[in-house]
Order: C-alpha cells, then sequence, then structure tokens
C-alpha cells in the first residue's frame, strides 16, 4: 500500500469509529503529537485513541502527509461532532 493510502487507511479507520484500525498504522514507537500533548508508543497511543479520538466520535480531515526521513508526518484537522441539543 503506498503512503497515501496508508494514511487515507488511518484517517479513514478513526472516522469509522474502529477502535483497532488506527492503531494498525502506528509502529511500537510511534509518536502522536495532539496539540502540544505527546502520546508515545502502542500503549500510550491505544489509551489516547479510546479517549481522545473514538470516545468523543472524532473526524478526522487530512491536511498533509510527507516523509521525514524514515517516519512520516500526518497533518490532520478534526473534531468531535456538537452534541445533540436538548429542547
Amino acid at each position: 500500500m503506498n503512503l497515501t493510502n496508508h494514511l487515507r487507511a488511518l484517517v479513514d479507520s478513526v472516522n469509522a469509529e474502529d477502535t483497532e484500525g488506527p492503531l494498525d498504522s502506528f509502529t511500537d514507537d510511534a509518536l502522536a503529537d495532539d496539540d502540544g500533548r505527546q502520546h508515545r508508543g502502542l500503549l500510550q497511543l491505544a489509551e489516547w485513541n479510546t479517549r481522545q479520538v473514538i470516545g468523543p466520535h472524532a473526524r478526522l480531515r487530512n491536511l498533509s502527509d510527507h516523509r521525514v526521513g524514515d517516519d512520516v508526518e500526518l497533518l490532520v484537522e478534526g473534531g468531535s461532532p456538537p452534541a445533540p441539543r436538548r429542547a
């Protein structure tokens, strides 16, 4: 799978609220920086994914992606849908 398809699969799995799919995209020593909060390694990424991504039903949009040496940087924008309003 090429880089673009791999990253598209990562974003699509988050948007589908797939709890395992996003983790399949990371290496054991991966780092996610979420607005300055860093999560390193699969255990921290799994906790972050459950608490901050899948839990609040986040939706992502890929803004850019590129290789930096052996690493891949993915910049996304996203957020949770608004809560339903109560009458």
